[in-house]
């Protein structure tokens, strides 16, 4: 399951760049959220000035265009069904992109803006050339808000596009200002079937009203809430196939995962923008989502493929616990003697949502002994191994309380007998590197300083042993041995063991 935090990813390619050259800026391009994935503002639609569960995504990519170098940024459509969580389509999230060589890599998020209302653009341009470091911080009502985190399905593949699904997990519960709650639109649990078809379906999206290509990649109109009505087919039709059909569509599980709807005029159709916007049917006077946009074709006419839901409510109803409801559990690492007597303890925590969970330091998050307040109280996403330490002596014992809301309490009790750290740890040692790296004071957080650590490891699995030279390395450098690039601490005795692991090793 692909499953990323809004935090400081730097890669090794980053540290490296930002240790040789200081790092540069790149500036924005605004592109597709795909180069090889048409996404589908509705054409022959109208201006919908409500429906304020449907929301706009501005997602910034950690990938740049080339040769421009500016970065990617993408624009697609999605829904609130949750206080705080957004379906969209996984082609968004993740978008396949081809380079100049013509190979093919799989993009990623930066950074997701959410956007409400009906004229993205123009909002847009009101927060100024820089528009994420604009949105104001939670709780405040605010048309623009950011995400926590994303994931897409856990078996979405690119190749045959399905399934087609992501969520989003929001900073914030939305409101509009001055502070008017939006309500999220409820799924629809049902299959639609041969008694719907001809049924008409409501699709609303921020994508393009006109198409001037076939391949969607040259249009008109985005950036402007609408919404249409189109007949609900069923599967999609294969005899014939329509032209540049669905990669997946001769697969009979993809079918079983789609709805087809009719896009010919005088129907709306949905277009480059709308993907990851909503198909509504009104049941009993309540309106449901059933699908999330994820194909159409030429010139965003004839028809509208959508990912059911129905398929995938185990998703659908995870990302809603997700949400706020999954629990956040802290944890003893373990503890290892310090030079010269005494003892130090590591912790970590697992957050199961998808958002930030707040704790305020008081009788809901106690730790008697750790007065400097080295815990935290606003928790991310995500599992975070050797978050932080404490020192105590032989006959001390620590006692941290942790009570979130929707999370059973916890109270971790350490003392000289709990678990030792083993040394191979691959935690442990990245947290003594970060714990002689802190003291430089660079203004590096500790949880990006073990991400980065963890970060070093990925795909090197034969030079691992290598790569633990070099962080025990730094675990012995003294404060004055490093020297600091912007945040980035560097254990400059060290380097040639980093140069090492990438000229010798991973070149063997």
């Amino acid at each position: 399951m692909m499953f990323m935090r809004r935090l400081d990813r730097r890669t090794v390619a980053v540290a490296a760049a930002s240790l040789m050259l200081g790092g540069c800026g790149a500036s924005e391009s605004e592109l597709e959220p795909s180069v090889d994935v048409r996404s589908l503002d509705v054409v022959r639609g109208s201006v919908e000035n409500g429906r304020n569960y449907v929301m706009n995504l501005r997602i910034e990519y950690n990938s740049v265009s080339l040769p421009s170098g500016n970065r990617n940024v993408g624009f697609c459509s999605s829904v609130l069904f949750s206080p705080r969580v957004l379906l969209t389509a996984a082609h968004c999230i993740t978008p396949v992109r081809t380079t100049p060589q013509g190979g093919t890599f799989v993009d990623s998020p930066l950074l997701i803006m959410a956007y409400i209302g009906n004229n993205f653009q123009a909002d847009l341009a009101a927060l100024g050339p820089n528009p994420s470091a604009a949105v104001p911080p939670p709780p405040a009502a605010s048309r623009f808000m950011l995400a926590d985190s994303w994931e897409t399905h856990p078996t979405w593949n690119a190749d045959i596009l399905f399934p087609d699904l992501a969520a989003v997990y929001l900073d914030r519960p939305p409101r509009l200002p001055p502070n008017t709650i939006v309500d999220g639109l409820p799924v629809g649990r049902s299959r639609l079937g041969a008694a719907n078809v001809g049924q008409l379906m409501t699709i609303v999206g921020y994508g393009a009203s006109r198409a001037l290509n076939a391949q969607v990649t040259q249009v008109e109109g985005q950036g402007i809430k609408r919404r249409g009505t189109l007949p609900f087919v069923g599967q999609p039709i294969i005899n014939p196939l329509p032209p540049d059909p669905h990669p997946g569509v001769l697969l009979p599980n993809v079918r079983n995962g789609l709805m087809e709807l009719n896009g010919d005029a005088p129907n709306a159709n949905s277009c480059a923008g709308d993907s990851g916007g909503p198909a509504i049917r009104n049941v009993g006077g309540q309106d449901f989502v059933f699908g999330i946009s994820t194909f159409g074709g030429n010139f965003c006419e004839d028809y509208a493929y959508y990912t059911r839901l129905d398929p995938f409510l185990p998703f659908v109803d995870q990302s809603y616990s997700r949400g706020g409801q999954a629990p956040l559990r802290p944890r003893l690492e373990c503890i290892t003697p310090r030079t010269g007597g005494g003892f130090r303890a590591y912790f970590g925590y697992n957050n199961e949502n998808g958002i930030f969970v707040s704790v305020p330091y008081g009788n809901n998050n106690s730790f008697p002994r750790d007065t400097q307040n080295r815990r935290p109280n606003r928790f991310a996403p995500g599992d975070h191994p050797f978050f932080f330490n404490l020192d105590f002596t032989a006959g001390q014992t620590l006692s941290w309380r942790l009570a979130p809301t929707n999370s059973p309490t916890t109270q971790l009790t350490v003392t000289s007998a709990s678990p030792r750290c083993a040394p191979d740890n691959r935690g442990f040692v990245c947290a003594q590197a970060c714990d002689a790296s802190q003291a430089a004071a660079c203004g590096e957080p500790r949880d990006a300083c073990t991400n980065t650590c963890f970060q070093l490891y990925e795909g090197i699995t034969p030079c691992e042993p290598a790569m633990d030279t070099f962080h025990r390395c730094v675990a012995q450098t003294p404060r004055t041995g490093f020297e600091c690039f912007g945040t980035f601490p560097f254990a400059l005795a060290c380097g040639p063991l980093l140069d090492a692991v990438f000229t010798e090793c991973l070149a063997e």
